[in-house]
């Protein structure tokens, strides 16, 4: 099963690309194979093992050989995701140095390949203390700034599902880390609809969508959206538990992303897809087909 056609005209009329985070096994480019074997008109990547501080360079042939593909593909918005071992708000001054160096590798990384932006969870404030942990965040922003001056790629910090010690679950965080640095031209945001919902943001509610997206406004974040993760929670609203399911499978359902997909000030921002992979429960589709074909007919 592929995406009709139909749906994909959609999605190029309504301006939103979508797509999917996708595997770089093989090499980065061969994530533009993966994407185009779904449709995808967006890509999300991590550009090393995530799971590692230490990875092999980027070589000159991987990234033209990834250029090349990318060029000719139908990807019109490409990202990629920093590695969840960084944590910028830590305590350890150790841990915050081992972050700083491995963001600075995957700015690079990503700068060359292309991508509008690193996102990036804004870490843990495992000593309790949020506003300190913000503040150490930020220093360490600041620091990566500064050292790519030259490049293009921004910092999308994405909003958190609130759970354990983690910052950035509510939009006042999000202002704050932004306004401690001055609203830097190179800081945008990546919006999580599962971690929205898990931290008590109830998308079912199309009044409360527009509230959020007034405070978004409000905030002066809005215009800095770069991105949506469009993933749908295993958990209720307000369980602040991260965990991730298909779309219209969980508690979010086909009325949220009615609610977010629609909602007008929403219109064209690309949409990626972070739910689990493997063979749908449609004979011959991937889930990541599956889903974006959902996300598509319900624009």
């Amino acid at each position: 099963m592929t995406v009709s056609t139909e749906n994909k005209k959609k999605s190029h009329q309504n301006g939103r690309p979508l797509g999917a985070h996708l595997s770089i096994a093989g090499g980065v480019d061969k994530a533009i194979s993966r994407a185009e074997a779904i449709e995808a008109e967006a890509l999300q990547i991590f550009t090393r093992n995530q799971r590692q501080w230490e990875s092999a360079p980027l070589t000159v042939e991987q990234e033209e050989r990834f250029l090349k593909a990318c060029r000719r593909s139908s990807i019109r918005f490409f990202c990629v995701h920093a590695s969840y071992l960084c944590n910028l708000a830590s305590d350890d001054s150790r841990l915050q140095e081992k972050s700083r160096r491995a963001l600075l590798e995957e700015l690079e990384r990503g700068s060359r390949l292309g991508a509008r932006c690193l996102v990036l969870h804004p870490g843990s404030a495992k000593d309790g203390e949020p506003r300190a942990a913000r503040r150490r965040a930020a220093e360490g922003l600041a620091c990566l700034l500064d050292k790519t001056a030259g490049m293009n790629i921004e910092i999308a910090l994405e909003n958190t599902a609130g759970q354990g010690a983690v910052i950035g679950s509510t939009l006042q965080d999000l202002k704050e880390l932004l306004e401690i640095l001055d609203f830097h031209p190179r800081l945008s945001v990546c919006l999580d609809t599962a971690h929205a919902f898990a931290a008590g943001v109830e998308l079912r509610k199309s009044e409360t969508v527009e509230r959020w997206i007034d405070e978004l406004e409000r905030s002066k974040l809005l215009e800095r959206v770069r991105l949506l993760h469009l993933n749908d929670s295993l958990y209720d609203c307000g369980s602040r538990k991260d965990r991730h399911t298909h779309i219209g499978k969980g508690y979010i359902g086909e009325a949220g992303f009615i609610n977010l997909l629609k909602a007008s000030r929403f219109h064209g921002i690309p949409g990626i897809i972070e739910t689990p992979k493997g063979e749908s429960d449609v004979p011959g589709c991937s889930w990541d087909e599956l889903n974006l074909q959902r996300l598509r007919e319900i624009e």
